[in-house]
């Protein structure tokens, strides 16, 4: 099996996430979605059991679907390596209104530790 670079995979990954996306709102019965839209900060708590991250800065919630990209420390990961303190981009597309669901689904998750030791936990 050939070996690929970690960047020729995150390119991948992106581009077949973009196509999904674009997929998934050229259907005529899919919602429609906006711009993708992006949140920075740290995070304040994490619900593993609803897969879902709360940010500090914002108080913004968001939920971390099967579809999700999880990156951390610039390469990839799980929701189970993020912690409560790790700095994040969250990137995703607010459905626009009449949606059963308010809490947006991340497209793309990109957390780094917020000490050399790894994330902080619940202090």
């Amino acid at each position: 099996m050939r070996r690929f670079s970690r960047r020729v995979l995150v390119g991948l990954a992106a581009l077949t996430l973009s196509g999904r996306v674009l997929a998934e709102q050229s259907g005529s019965d899919a919602p429609q979605q906006r711009d993708a839209q992006q949140s920075q900060g740290r995070i304040q708590s994490i619900d593993r059991k609803q897969h879902t991250i709360t940010l500090i800065e914002s108080g913004k919630t968001f939920r971390v679907g099967p579809s999700t990209g999880v990156y951390k420390n610039n390469g990839f990961g799980t929701l189970d390596e993020i912690h409560p303190g790790d700095r994040v981009v969250a990137i995703y597309h607010a459905p626009a209104g009449g949606q059963d669901d308010p809490i947006p689904t991340l497209d793309q998750l990109k957390a780094w530790s917020s000490s050399p030791g790894g994330g902080t936990r619940n202090r």
